[in-house]
């Protein structure tokens, strides 16, 4: 199924999904060297003035301010990790993560808030390795402080008050993984701002050139069986989360467990709390593949996050469908 473009999160106008991630990773400045002295100072700008002239400091404070996602409070209750005594899984109240191969399988059970804490405490080791590699990239690609700073400018403003569009309970959800995942150092916005810019990754990565994310897809219908009875639908897809070619990100089969929401299972990378493949436990599926459009970018949430309320949420295909629409 097709999601509507409405539904899609906006294409800022310049910088694409690099200036999404260096604002993800975090960029300083002297202009954010002014600001601290500012706050430092008790509301005074003496230390800042070596900097930038007092106005302009107070300005960029100010766009900060204005452009920065605000976070609902969340206080996660607290749960002793546990290992089992193979030595494979660790647990977290009720969600655990273990690893088959080179496959790490994850249960997540309970509240918004329970299953976004869990998630953040247990693939902690696996989103730095992530996130320590996008910066790496960031560092390459983009060479002076200064085009640094101003790709994340643009998104600073192009996403001004975007989780509006969220419902309350993935706020909470993205709140609890946040606080729970530790800032990287030197970060310039909160770890709920930056999570929730890793969750727009896949809709920003559509129009580059240098494509980060691609895939495809196949479903197949066998014919009836002797009995006249029909076979079961066959679907396949593949999906690459290019971060160059000598790191590959670990995949996360994580299985969904929602209080008072449809059970489903997901295939994503740390970090990613929507779905780009994924089935629930009435039977929809949803994938999200990567294509180039020249539809005009509107506001709407991020797609993995609306592939997510699907499967939490819709029992046929008809409901499925209201969502996207």
């Amino acid at each position: 199924m097709t999601p509507n473009p409405a539904r899609r999160r906006r294409s800022p106008a310049a910088g694409g999904l690099w200036a999404a991630l260096l604002l993800a990773v975090g960029c300083a400045t002297p202009l954010d060297k002014a600001r601290d002295a500012w706050a430092d100072g008790a509301g005074e700008l003496i230390a800042a003035e070596g900097y930038y002239p007092n106005p302009l400091a107070l300005s960029y404070s100010g766009y900060l301010s204005y452009t920065e996602l605000e976070a609902p409070q969340v206080e996660p209750p607290s749960y002793a990790f546990e290992v089992d005594p193979t030595g494979r899984r660790l647990s977290y109240g009720r969600s655990w993560i273990d690893r088959d191969g080179r496959l790490w399988r994850m249960h997540l059970e309970g509240s918004p808030v329970e299953m976004g804490d869990a998630r953040g405490r247990l693939s902690e080791r696996l989103f730095r390795e992530v996130d320590d590699r996008v910066r790496d990239m960031i560092d390459r690609r983009y060479g002076a402080w200064l085009e640094q700073w101003t790709a994340a400018m643009v998104l600073r403003w192009d996403y001004r008050g975007a989780d509006r569009n969220l419902d309350e309970e993935l706020r909470l959800e993205l709140a609890a993984m946040a606080k729970a995942l530790p800032a990287a150092e030197g970060d310039r916005i909160d770890s709920y701002h930056r999570m929730f810019l890793y969750q727009c990754v896949y809709g920003l990565g559509q129009r580059l050139d240098d494509v980060l994310l691609e895939g495809t897809m196949f479903a197949a219908t066998p014919k009836r069986t002797a009995a006249g009875e029909p076979g079961n639908l066959i679907i396949g897809r593949t999906l690459s989360f290019d971060l160059g070619r000598d790191f590959e990100a670990d995949r996360i089969v994580t299985f969904h467990h929602p209080d008072g929401r449809y059970p489903f299972v997901s295939v994503g990378w740390p970090g990613l709390m929507g779905v780009v493949t994924g089935i629930n436990a009435r039977g929809i599926f949803v994938t999200l593949d990567p294509a180039r459009t020249d539809d005009p970018p509107e506001e709407g949430a991020p797609l993995p996050l609306v592939l997510r309320t699907v499967l939490e949420q819709a029992d046929g295909l008809e409901r499925a469908i209201e969502i996207l629409e």
